[in-house]
């Protein structure tokens, strides 16, 4: 039996990235970070909530549906990732149908490194894929 890999750019991909800035982070900070993390010139919404004292949260968030791009960005992350052994491993609980579910460690990435994080204070990315999910992040992420 011949396995192939399917081109990443056959594969059919969206990449959704959302944070949440509190009353106690700079907005442009963050902002930097997520377009530093994105490479550019990806279009950032901003919507702003309130919270039960009355101090503004910001949700900021970005939809990227180029898949060279995403397949890039996501191979940057993973090269990047202090724990990408954590990551495999538990990739399983981090999928779910067609979506793969990362969230990375705000205050880790505006100190300079990647980590996985299972806490509340990341960066959150859905990764829809149109195949294979484990299969296509295994190989992206080097297994």
């Amino acid at each position: 039996m011949v396995v192939r890999a399917v081109p990443s750019s056959m594969v059919k991909l969206r990449m959704e990235v959302e944070t949440y800035v509190h009353a106690t982070e700079s907005l442009d900070k963050v902002i930097n970070i997520l377009t530093n993390l994105l490479g550019g010139d990806v279009p950032i919404i901003i919507e702003v909530t309130w919270g039960h004292y009355g101090n503004p949260i910001f949700r900021i968030y970005t939809v990227v549906s180029d898949g060279e791009r995403i397949t890039s960005l996501l191979t940057s992350i993973c090269k990047s990732l202090g724990n990408r052994d954590y990551l495999l491993k538990t990739l399983d609980s981090r999928v779910e149908g067609r979506d793969f579910y990362l969230r990375l460690d705000k205050q880790g990435i505006a100190r300079g490194f990647y980590m996985v994080s299972d806490g509340d204070d990341t960066i959150r990315i859905r990764l829809r894929v149109e195949g294979d999910v484990q299969g296509f992040v295994k190989r992206v992420c080097g297994e």
